[in-house]
């Protein structure tokens, strides 16, 4: 039985490298051709650290330059800031690289592995033999110029936000607030070793986080609405008129230099109501979407792809690839990544308070520095396993500067 793959992002990547390790016919299709850019925070949170970890790639990610990352940083509309560790312990680690890289390492890796993986195939129809509920998957799109098809008994969709398998098998739903996303380099925007920086406004908030030879990458994400980018402004114009908002990075990004092409990503307004049917489910952003600026998509895209391959061997052994024997996925991805979604989405809320509730907030927790601590970790804390503990370095490569 062969799967297909669509899009070979860190989800879909993953995935076929699982698969194809564990001597399945995986087939991964990516419209794009690799290297490519993508706009993304740039930064893998510590769930995204231990599944790299686990799956052996963790010193090939080292190896494209990657930086670690100890500390947050919250910065408040009043201009003040709070800084803590990631867990409060020291011991667990983030990982600031470039997405161009990471993602053409994985997909290679799973090449590697036995996935076939045809890059810049245009996904355009998606059928069943016969329209039956267990018929093969027949996709159909365009590769170098051509009209071609790939058949297959399951299928994934692993092709982002929006997802065109989830829009053909009309598991997509309107979703509120829309969320649009900039993210560009810089040099001489200096940010504090081994930290990454949130700035905070009402419907907005702005990353930071250093990636070596004097650039840092930013990223910032705003509630959306008709007229917020008027005709005829650039994404570098939108992006610095955005960025000028925020009290406690403004200036150190009027002193800097742009250092790479400026990159949107939006507006969203919808999300996946399902995640598994009959020989089909979703994972990674297409499973849930979350914000390209904060990095924690790439952490639930990896950890999501590792629970659909166990579910998928599974069900390629006993030969049911019915809703049924897939919900275990839908039943796994609930456990592990449910609370931390939860909590992450009532973060996003948070940030859509009006200013006049949203300040008194910042002020609190500005004076509250253990308030603030426990607002970090909730955004990275990992329950993927419980009872275990992420990939412990008791003596990293690199001095803990605080």
């Amino acid at each position: 039985m062969r799967v297909i793959v669509v899009g070979g992002g860190p989800a879909g990547s993953m995935l076929a490298l699982h698969l194809a390790r564990g001597g399945v016919d995986v087939t991964v299709l990516e419209k794009s051709r690799f290297p490519r850019e993508k706009a993304c925070g740039e930064f893998i949170n510590p769930l995204g650290v231990r599944c790299l970890a686990e799956a052996g790639l963790l010193e090939s990610v080292e190896g494209l330059g990657a930086r670690w990352v100890s500390h947050a940083s919250l910065f408040f509309p009043s201009g003040g800031s709070v800084s803590a560790l990631l867990d409060g312990t020291g011991e667990t680690f983030g990982l600031s690289l470039p997405r161009r890289e990471f993602d053409a390492l994985l997909l290679q890796r799973a090449e590697d592995a036995g996935a076939e993986v045809r890059q810049g195939f245009r996904v355009q129809n998606i059928e069943r033999e016969g329209g039956s509920a267990s018929g093969a998957w027949r996709v159909t799109g365009y590769e170098s110029g051509k009209r071609v098809s790939v058949e297959g008994e399951l299928l994934v969709g692993a092709d982002g936000a929006g997802s065109v398998v989830a829009r053909r098998l009309g598991w997509l739903r309107p979703s509120w607030p829309q969320r649009m996303g900039i993210t560009a380099s810089f040099r001489g925007v200096e940010v504090e070793a081994q930290t990454i920086e949130m700035h905070l406004l009402p419907g907005a908030y702005c990353g930071a986080v250093g990636q070596g030879e004097d650039i840092t990458h930013l990223g910032v994400a705003f509630d959306y609405r008709k007229g917020d980018w008027p005709a005829g402004v650039s994404a570098a114009q939108l992006f610095i008129e955005r960025v000028d908002r925020f009290p406690g990075l403004k200036d150190r990004v009027r002193e800097g230099q742009l250092a790479a092409e400026v990159k949107a990503f939006g507006p969203m307004s919808v999300h996946a109501v399902r995640r598994v049917g009959d020989g089909a489910l979703l994972a990674g952003d297409a499973a849930g979407f979350l914000d390209p600026v904060t990095g924690h998509g790439i952490g639930f895209a990896l950890c999501s792809a590792r629970l659909a391959a166990e579910t998928i061997r599974q069900a390629l052994e006993t030969g049911d690839l019915t809703e049924r024997a897939l919900r275990s996925y839908e039943a796994a991805y609930r456990q592990t990544l449910g609370p931390m979604l939860r909590r992450y989405r009532g973060i996003q809320r948070l940030l859509s308070l009006p200013p006049g509730v949203l300040r008194p907030v910042g002020y609190a927790l500005e004076r509250c520095p253990a308030l603030a601590g426990s607002l970090i970790r909730a955004g990275v804390e990992d329950r993927a396993n419980p009872g275990s503990k992420h990939p412990r370095f008791s003596r990293p490569a690199f001095p803990i500067s605080r």
